[in-house]
């Protein structure tokens, strides 16, 4: 099921990645029953059902106004924030910075 995991790895291995981010994956699952989410950091990822929002993840933080961050490409795993959540048709997703959410 969480094959976000080695998606977001071999993104990382063809990119040229180098000092540290924040990051979040979003995959609607085949039949469109729910979204799957892996996140580091503190850029979220919300589903909003008739007007109001039914979720959104939690930041992840070492402290205060300082989000968990990718620091080399060999600990992505421990860092992962990892979500299954329900979704209907309809729904809408939005992800954005920590900005857009601030």
């Amino acid at each position: 099921t969480w094959n976000l995991i080695s998606i977001m790895n071999d993104f990382l291995e063809m990119s040229e990645f180098s000092g540290t981010t924040t990051l979040t994956i979003n995959k609607i699952n085949n039949d469109k029953s729910k979204i799957e989410i892996i996140l580091i950091g503190d850029s979220p990822t919300a589903v909003v059902r008739n007007g109001k929002m039914v979720f959104m993840t939690k930041p992840m933080t070492f402290f205060w106004n300082c989000p968990t961050q990718i620091p080399d490409k060999e600990r992505l795993e421990e860092l992962v924030a990892m979500y299954s959540i329900p979704i209907q048709p309809g729904d809408i997703i939005l992800t954005g910075s920590d900005g857009i959410f601030d």
